[in-house]
């Protein structure tokens, strides 16, 4: 869900107009914003990039196993060739297409969403709403 909602973020950020290139910068975008190199390098560092490190990761930055693939690719811990051996060991497993269960996570649901309202003297304040609409009675309170 990350993945594809940082996907079309991309293209609401960097595309005005179709180009030919477009998926592709927006995969590029999400992966970027949801794996940024420099702060998953260090997850990869020293380590052999295989399904288990790329399993118990998973739940650590809340993607798929197949997107920590590029991200160790982009991060200069694993080279073509050792994507491709774990695209091949993704197909032999049968995790290519549905990567397993027991490692999902739950899907995020907002707590509150941050609204502004004008008091009665104008002033504008913040209150927390749950996605029905209602004032949270544990979030910040406005006047």
């Amino acid at each position: 869900m990350r993945f594809t909602l940082g996907h079309e973020l991309g293209h609401i950020v960097m595309h005005k107009f179709p180009t030919p290139d477009m998926e592709n910068e927006a995969d590029q975008f999400t992966s970027n914003f949801l794996l940024p190199t420099e702060d998953v390098k260090p997850y990869f560092a020293g380590r052999k990039v295989d399904l288990p490190l790329l399993a118990a990761l998973k739940p650590e930055w809340r993607v798929s196993m197949a997107s920590l693939v590029f991200a160790a690719k982009r991060a200069g811990a694993i080279n073509e060739g050792q994507a491709q051996y774990l695209w091949k060991q993704f197909s032999i497993h049968k995790i290519r297409l549905r990567e397993p269960p027991e490692l999902d996570f739950a899907p995020e649901v907002p707590a509150s969403w941050p609204a502004r309202k004008k008091s009665r003297d104008g002033v504008s304040t913040s209150r927390s709403y749950c996605p029905e609409g209602r004032p949270l009675a544990d979030g910040p309170r406005g006047a």
